[in-house]
C-alpha cells in the first residue's frame, strides 16, 4: 500500500495471473505437489487482493451516505460475472477433457483480470491519502445546488 492503491491493484494482479499460469502448467506437466500449491495460494492471494484494493479504491470515491449501495452495486456485477463463468465452464466440462479443463479456465479468467487491471491503471486515480470528510463536503455542496 506505501506505493499506492493502483501499484498494488497491477502487481497483485500480475502475480495472479501469473501464478495461475504456472499452475497450470505444473498440474498438466505433474510438477511437484508442494509446488503448485505455492502457485494456487499465490494465484488466490494476488486475485483477492487485487479485489478486495479495487474495493478500497471504489469506496474511497464516493460520499458516505451512498457507499452501502455502491459496493452492494460492485458485489452484484462481481456475482453476475462469477456466476455467467462458473455457468459456462460448467457447460464446457462437458465438451473438454480433464486434462484441458485448467486451460479453459485460464483462457476464461485471465483476459478479464488484464481488463480490470487495464481499466483501474488508466481510468481511475489514485485514491491513496483520500480525505473521506472531503468527499461528504463535496457531495453535500453538489446537491445544495
Amino acid at each position: 500500500d506505501n506505493l499506492g492503491r493502483k501499484t498494488t491493484v497491477l502487481m497483485t494482479g500480475i502475480m495472479s495471473i501469473v501464478s495461475f499460469v504456472l499452475f497450470v502448467i505444473g498440474v498438466r506437466n505433474d510438477w511437484n505437489s508442494w509446488f503448485i500449491g505455492v502457485l494456487y495460494s499465490g494465484f488466490l492471494g494476488g486475485y483477492w487482493t487485487a479485489q478486495d484494493y479495487m474495493v478500497f479504491m471504489a469506496s474511497e470515491k464516493v460520499p458516505t451516505k451512498i457507499r452501502g449501495s455502491v459496493l452492494g452495486g460492485l458485489n452484484l456485477l462481481q456475482y453476475i460475472g462469477i456466476f455467467t463463468g462458473m455457468f459456462a465452464l460448467t457447460i464446457a466440462q462437458v465438451f473438454i477433457s480433464d486434462e484441458w479443463i485448467g486451460v479453459a479456465c485460464a483462457i476464461s479468467a485471465i483476459p478479464g483480470m488484464i481488463a480490470a487491471m487495464f481499466l483501474i491503471m488508466r481510468m481511475t486515480k489514485e485514491t491513496k491519502g483520500t480525505d473521506l470528510e472531503s468527499l461528504d463536503e463535496q457531495a453535500e455542496a453538489s446537491l445544495a445546488e
